[in-house]
C-alpha cells in the first residue's frame, strides 16, 4: 500500500512541475510592444512620420484607406497607448490588414503589419521578420481606428515611397 502512495506523489509530483516549468518558459517568451520593437520605432523623437494603409481583404477590395501623422502629438499617442501591449512570439500569419511604415531621422523606413488574427510582423533592418501575437487589447488598431481616414481605391494613394500599396494583398 506505501508503494501505491509514493507511486501516486511521484506521478503528481512529475505532473506539478512540468506544468510549472510550462508556465514558466510561457512567461519568458512574452513580451511588451516597447521591448519588442527597434529602438527606431519606439522612440518618438526618432519617427518624422508614420503612414498607415488598411487592406480591404478580397482580391477586388474598393475600401482600402489610408492615413499618415506627422503631428508630433498624434506620433506620441500613438507610441504610448500601445507599448505595454503584451505581445508573444509566434509564428507567420495570415496577410496583413493594416501596414504601418515609420520613416525615422538617422535610418530607412521601416514596417509594421497587423493582420486580423492581432499578430504583428516587424520587418528588421536586414529584412528579416519577427511576428508577434498581441495577447491581450490591440491598443495599436484601437489608437489608429480613433483618427480620419482617406479613402483610396486599390493600388491608389499618396504614399511617397509606393512600397505599401505593392504589400496590400
Amino acid at each position: 500500500m506505501k508503494k501505491s502512495y509514493i507511486k501516486l506523489a511521484v506521478i503528481i509530483g512529475v505532473i506539478v512541475i512540468t506544468a510549472l516549468s510550462f508556465a514558466i518558459y510561457q512567461q519568458f517568451k512574452t513580451t511588451t510592444y516597447k521591448n519588442a520593437m527597434p529602438e527606431s520605432l519606439v522612440k518618438k523623437e526618432k519617427i518624422k512620420q508614420i503612414t498607415i494603409r488598411y487592406c480591404t481583404p478580397g482580391e477586388n477590395a474598393t475600401n482600402d484607406k489610408t492615413m499618415t501623422f506627422k503631428d508630433e502629438n498624434k506620433i506620441t499617442q500613438l507610441l504610448a497607448q500601445s507599448k505595454e501591449m503584451s505581445l508573444k512570439k509566434t509564428s507567420k500569419g495570415k496577410p496583413p490588414l493594416y501596414l504601418l511604415e515609420f520613416k525615422t531621422v538617422d535610418e530607412r523606413p521601416r514596417l509594421l503589419t497587423i493582420n486580423d488574427q492581432d499578430i504583428i510582423a516587424i520587418t528588421g533592418t536586414s529584412k528579416t521578420k519577427d511576428y508577434y501575437q498581441i495577447i491581450d487589447e490591440n491598443k495599436l488598431v484601437n489608437v489608429i481606428e480613433e483618427n480620419e481616414w482617406e479613402k483610396i481605391g486599390k493600388n491608389e494613394g499618396s504614399i511617397e515611397s509606393g512600397t505599401l500599396n505593392q504589400l496590400c494583398p
